[in-house]
């Protein structure tokens, strides 16, 4: 077994001495300004992408507010209308309430007015009335009188002799003076 060590060292120092130094080779160079490039790229593609990942934050946590806030009005609404639902029947019997006493006040004032137009009404038609007795009484007595003169007339003219006639007249005269004097 020494014999297979001593070769095997020996075959391992022959293939360092073939081998070139590390930093002469094409490969390690490239892979060098491969791993410099990547490293200069990756400081501002690093702030870059970590700029819109806190613009990306930023914008989440504004939505994330404004879904906030839209929730919190949203739960403030909802409390109103179920405030206001739950009120409708008190604001609708007051609504009722008020109607009717508007309706009752009304049909009072109404009443009132019809009232006073009827007394108007029976007024006039009392004095319509009164006139036309007054009329009616005036032409009865108009015709009254035209008749029973005609009837003296005839009386005077067949029966009367003429000094009695002067007599009746002069009594009608007196009785006539008499009756302006007490009007």
């Amino acid at each position: 077994m020494s014999t297979t060590i001593a070769d095997t060292a020996l075959s391992i120092a022959e293939n360092i001495e073939n081998e070139e130094i590390f930093y002469q080779s094409a490969e390690f160079w490239v892979s060098f300004a491969f791993v410099v490039v990547v490293l200069l790229l990756i400081s501002p593609v690093g702030k870059a992408i970590t700029g819109m990942m806190k613009q990306r934050i930023e914008r989440i946590k504004d939505e994330l507010q404004t879904a906030e806030n839209l929730k919190l009005d949203a739960q403030k609404l909802y409390a109103e209308y179920e405030r206001k639902f739950l009120n409708t029947e008190n604001e609708v019997n007051a609504i009722i309430t008020g109607e009717q006493a508007a309706i009752a006040d009304t049909k009072k004032r109404k009443i009132r007015a019809l009232d006073l137009m009827l007394k108007q009404k029976d007024i006039e038609a009392d004095a319509k009335i009164e006139m036309a007795f007054e009329r009616v009484n005036n032409e009865i007595n108009t015709l009254i009188s035209k008749r029973t003169t005609e009837i003296l007339q005839n009386v005077f003219q067949t029966q009367i002799s003429e000094i009695e006639h002067r007599k009746i007249i002069n009594n009608s005269l007196k009785n006539l003076e008499a009756m302006k004097i007490n009007e």
